[in-house]
């Protein structure tokens, strides 16, 4: 008999180990473990071109897994906005939604995007990497800094 329930215990242990330990960081622990408690009713607002549906569907799954508390995405095709979405929670422990309006913290999740800014703009000769910042920002010269 001792055989037998070690036998069972042993892969539950470390399935419940495994699962517990690669959970993903905004999911329940008893969702992920036992499936109850797990995220629904995930405030999503926003709108979206129908062609893009399941771009809809993947942004509401990211809450369900677990990967996100509470984010905003939109998306432009040809200069046109097809998705506007935020959704999930501000502050998931007082259920305050995510809206349009709230700050996101970004750190240095920009700078790319700036560096492939700028060198479009040299490709197109409307700045230089040669010519001091102050040359297109004179306010940024105060102080005694130029570049």
């Amino acid at each position: 008999m001792l055989i037998v329930l070690t036998g069972l215990l042993i892969p539950l242990i470390s399935y419940l180990a495994y699962k517990a330990g690669t959970k993903p960081d905004f999911l329940p622990i008893n969702c992920v473990l036992f499936g109850y408690s797990c995220p629904h009713d995930i405030p999503v607002q926003g709108y979206y071109d129908e062609k893009y549906k399941s771009i809809y569907d993947l942004f509401l799954q990211n809450f369900k897994n677990g990967l996100e508390v509470g984010a905003g995405l939109s998306v432009y095709v040809d200069g046109q906005q097809v998705v506007d979405l935020y959704g999930g929670w501000k502050d998931p422990k007082t259920k305050i939604p995510y809206t349009n309006d709230t700050l996101q913290m970004v750190f240095s999740s920009t700078k790319f995007l700036n560096a492939i800014i700028v060198a479009q703009l040299v490709e197109q000769g409307l700045l230089s990497y040669e010519e001091r910042i102050a040359t297109y920002w004179p306010e940024f010269a105060q102080g005694d800094k130029e570049n």
